[in-house]
């Protein structure tokens, strides 16, 4: 089989003609490197056995996808995921994993005495003050679909840990939706 992009048409394609690692987008020439077929959890080239592995397990939004000798490792197992089966993503109620409601304002009070909000400031540090009532610089809500505390005055920016989750601190960084 061909996997074909919807989009244009293209075939899913192992560059210079199956003798390289990297992938593309090519039309289809009915080629063995533009074939593939489902092996349980694995994308396997009918003609060199290669899997599709996301380079060097590394987790990262835009990481490259190759053809690599299979090692029966999680970065080379898919799941297809047939868009007339998707379940609708549900955006209002408890989210289970996070423990927090999707979409639904809230303040981050401190348990300290004076109980005070937490607040963005300067568009990126959060820091603790006197809590006002609808101030958007202290309203956050949980967004299901990054699985990230975003702020409502900053609504392209979640809480994160700085340097990769090498801080200690806490700030608002543009939404990226890693574990840090």
């Amino acid at each position: 089989m061909t996997i074909k992009c919807q989009k244009n048409g293209q075939s899913l394609n192992i560059n210079s003609n199956g003798g390289s690692k990297n992938l593309n987008t090519r039309n289809s020439q009915n080629n063995w490197f533009q074939q593939f077929k489902l092996d349980g959890l694995y994308i396997v080239n009918v003609g060199n056995n290669k899997v599709l592995d996301v380079s060097s397990g590394n987790d990262k939004e835009g990481n490259t996808v190759v053809a690599w000798t299979r090692k029966n490792r999680v970065n080379q197992q898919w799941k297809i995921l047939y868009l007339d089966e998707k379940d609708a993503e549900p955006t209002k109620g408890l989210d289970e994993d996070s423990g927090l409601y999707r979409n639904r304002p809230f303040y981050l009070i401190s348990r300290l005495p004076k109980h005070r909000a937490l607040t963005v400031s300067s568009g990126r540090y959060l820091r603790i003050s006197d809590k006002s009532k609808d101030n958007a610089h202290q309203i956050f809500y949980f967004d299901h679909l990054t699985r990230t505390v975003k702020s409502k005055a900053y609504t392209a920016k979640s809480i994160s840990i700085p340097s990769k989750g090498n801080k200690t601190g806490l700030d608002m960084e543009t939404t990226n939706a890693r574990w840090w």
